[in-house]
């Protein structure tokens, strides 16, 4: 936070806009059931994933992550196929 009399703004940002062709959600969250970090996917996207989860649980795709190993290839080919990517 800036006080009153706030900063000067020496740069500033410009980019093209880019229109989403389709919003998905992808997320790596702590997971205390799977006891580390859980990959969690949706092709249905958007902000309200846990409206997704409630009315179409089969569009949510999980694989925990084991820690020692990291996020394999089978794991990431999955997810992608998963979100309707193909390999």
């Amino acid at each position: 936070q800036t006080g009153a009399a706030g900063l000067p703004c020496t740069k500033v940002m410009l980019a093209e806009r880019m229109y989403m062709r389709r919003e998905m959600y992808i997320s790596i969250m702590l997971d205390r059931a799977a006891g580390g970090p859980i990959f969690i996917a949706s092709p249905a996207g958007g902000t309200s994933i846990e409206d997704v989860a409630e009315a179409t649980p089969e569009l949510i795709f999980k694989q925990p992550i084991d820690i020692m190993v990291g996020i394999t290839d089978a794991q990431s080919t999955y997810l992608a196929t998963s979100l309707g990517f193909t390999p």
